[in-house]
């Protein structure tokens, strides 16, 4: 990684600065025989018309330095590549006679429209500062795609692109986004993502997997991958969601936001992954507050069932503030709502101090609270104020042994 970073303010040699085009007419490559480019600071335009094919090799050879620089943007169009080797990121010049793409580092966009893949291709080792996009509808990918080793700052994008065939990112560095916006890998073909991180944005929406992608094992760092996943093959995808943070574009209904979530907490239960499926619960129902207000209650309360914990907080912080009021004002709660038995002169040992007067108050607000039922027979209504006190503590009480029953007993 600290490689790569470095090679990003590395500035260019006089050699890389030059462009040096060979075997080629007005800046296009013919096709049919070997063509080499060392260093291009103007526009890269591969194209010819009819379809261009290259039987043998397009060499795109680093520098003296070990890298080229390009400068403005690299294009392949109406390109059919049928003899390029397939590398593991190394910085490599050939394999085997084949031309590598790899030891490149690209200021700008480079594209890929309109291109045939029919052998295993591998874009290897090189560092795109701006988008590397192959365009959608136009672009067949019938063999399997490595690219792996490189760095890309911002844009990696596939979208609309059938698969045939595998593609592997492996042991790469992405920066803002990687899109698969529409993408379909057919029988046979699979999407192998590893040895890498996550990016800030991964667009899987409307994607269909005939094999499972597996993200368990990568990690998206400090900060959470954002993840578009509206009309996805979710049940195809396997993924911990603490590395993660569903996002949906603007536009994106109500209901589809809702199938997200629900396909997805499916998703997490089958495979169990009880952590990612709480993590994700909590959201989905922050997400549904602002159509149904009960859920702040529950939130407030216990987390939504998740921090059962905090029933203890809501019973025993009330307890004792109840405690506290009823003290100071014991002989009008008596009077409101007597329990002989707690009066302080059938207690010997209240009489002593304060804080056996105090127990025996918390003893009296303890009675009422827990209480399943109160007998309003008992209920002198004479002051109101004391009345709606003492059915305040009852009501709040019994919601408290509720919670605590069903906590018990789950």
């Amino acid at each position: 990684m600290k490689y790569f970073q470095t090679l990003l303010k590395v500035r260019p040699n006089p050699l890389s600065e030059q462009a040096k085009v060979t075997n080629c007419k007005e800046g296009f490559l013919n096709p049919g025989n070997r063509q080499n480019i060392e260093g291009v600071d103007s526009y890269c335009y591969f194209s010819n018309s009819p379809l261009t094919l290259y039987n043998d090799t397009i060499s795109l050879s680093p520098g003296a330095e070990g890298y080229t620089f390009y400068f403005r943007p690299v294009e392949f169009n109406d390109v059919i590549f049928t003899n390029f080797a397939s590398v593991d990121g190394k910085l490599v010049h050939n394999v085997g006679g084949l031309g590598v793409f790899a030891g490149h580092i690209f200021d700008s966009s480079v594209k890929f429209d309109n291109c045939t893949f029919r052998t295993p291709y591998s874009i290897g080792g090189n560092i795109f500062k701006n988008d590397l996009i192959f365009r959608e509808n136009t672009t067949q990918i019938k063999e399997p795609l490595y690219i792996a080793g490189n760095y890309f700052v911002t844009i990696l994008s596939f979208a609309g692109i059938t698969f045939t065939k595998n593609l592997h990112l492996e042991s790469n560095y992405y920066g803002s986004y990687i899109d698969f916006t529409g993408c379909k890998f057919d029988t046979g073909a699979t999407l192998v993502i590893k040895g890498t991180n996550l990016p800030d944005t991964l667009n899987l929406s409307e994607t269909s997997f005939s094999k499972t992608l597996d993200l368990t094992e990568i990690s998206s760092g400090e900060n959470k991958c954002f993840l578009n996943l509206i009309k996805a093959d979710i049940d195809r995808i396997r993924l911990l969601y603490g590395n993660f943070k569903l996002y949906f574009p603007r536009g994106a209904k109500r209901d589809e936001k809702s199938a997200v979530y629900e396909q997805l907490l499916a998703n997490m239960n089958k495979n169990g992954f009880k952590d990612s499926y709480e993590i994700l619960d909590i959201e989905y129902r922050d997400w549904q507050v602002s159509s149904n207000w009960f859920l702040i209650f529950q939130k407030i309360w216990w987390n939504y069932g998740y921090d059962k914990a905090w029933i203890l907080v809501w019973t025993l912080v009330p307890i004792f503030i109840f405690s506290l009021m009823n003290w100071c004002n014991y002989k009008k709660m008596q009077n409101t709502y007597p329990v002989p038995k707690l009066q302080f002169s059938q207690i010997h040992f209240a009489k002593n101090t304060r804080f056996a007067r105090y127990f025996v108050v918390l003893l009296y607000t303890c009675f009422i609270f827990f209480r399943l039922s109160i007998d309003f027979k008992n209920i002198d209504f004479t002051n109101h104020g004391y009345v709606r006190w003492l059915i305040f503590q009852y009501s709040w009480g019994l919601l408290c042994t509720g919670f605590l029953i069903n906590w018990i007993i789950g």
